[in-house]
């Protein structure tokens, strides 16, 4: 009995399946407008042709050393991890 409705529900899944394929089918195949069709008169673009040049300018690079800047300890146990005493 098991068998019988495990095929059974095989041949259900299988029918809808095909009929789904075929209505999405032919939906997606529409009227036949002939929207987007080429026209035997559209001809070849050509595009211009780019122009090379030969020379170039000579480029200049100029290096710049900037020091890198240390920040100064604190002074007189301001920094934060000093102890401060209330007076």
């Amino acid at each position: 009995m098991t068998t019988a409705r495990i095929a059974l529900f095989v041949v259900i899944a299988l029918a809808v399946a095909l009929t789904a394929n075929l209505v999405l089918l032919d939906i997606a195949n529409g009227p036949s407008d002939p929207v987007g069709q080429l026209s035997p008169r559209a001809g070849i673009v050509r595009l211009p042709v780019p122009v090379t040049t030969t020379t170039q300018a000579p480029t200049r690079t100029q290096t710049v050393t900037v020091p890198a800047l240390t920040p100064a300890p604190p002074r007189g146990g301001e920094g934060p991890r000093a102890s401060h005493q209330d007076d």
